[in-house]
This record gives structure tokens, C-alpha cells and sequence, in this order.
């Protein structure tokens, strides 16, 4: 008996396989990301309001607020990706 494999290798690039019952959950799972993510962006820019903007700790909290803008565009990213997938 071969088992299926979840992936996919053509041309150099490794494809996913995505099953169709699990779509709707992944992109609510999304969206549930983008949102914590974004609200612990306005907790560290209030944090980094009350700091001096040449401190270290100002550093590691812009650090930290880019770090959450890339995982929000990941996120929207491979959102898109899934609303607009081939039926």
C-alpha cells in the first residue's frame, strides 16, 4: 500500500499539499493571527512612545514591533494564497 505524500517537488520548488476540509480552518487560523499581531503592535508602540528613541530598549522593541509587521505580511500573504487557490 503507498502512502500519499503532502508533497510535491517539480522544478526545484516544493509544493504543499493543501486538503480542501482543512482550507477554511487554516484561514480563520490566519485571521486570528493577523489580529493578535496587530494588537501587540499598538501595545509596543505605546511602549516605545514613553522611551527615548536613541535608547537600547527603544531598539529591541522596534526590533520586535518589525518582527510582527513580517509575520502580518506572511500571514496576509499565504491568505491570499488560499482565497485564491485553483478549484
Amino acid at each position: 500500500m503507498s502512502q500519499t505524500s503532502i508533497y510535491h517537488i517539480e522544478n526545484g520548488k516544493c509544493y504543499i499539499l493543501v486538503e480542501e476540509e482543512s482550507v477554511g480552518r487554516e484561514k480563520q487560523n490566519l485571521k486570528l493571527g493577523i489580529k493578535i499581531a496587530k494588537d501587540k503592535i499598538k501595545e509596543i508602540k505605546a511602549k516605545m512612545n514613553l522611551l527615548d528613541k536613541d535608547s537600547t530598549e527603544y531598539d529591541n522593541f522596534q526590533d520586535n514591533l518589525n518582527d510582527h509587521e513580517l509575520l502580518i505580511s506572511d500571514f496576509e500573504d499565504r491568505f491570499e494564497d488560499l482565497l485564491n487557490r485553483p478549484t
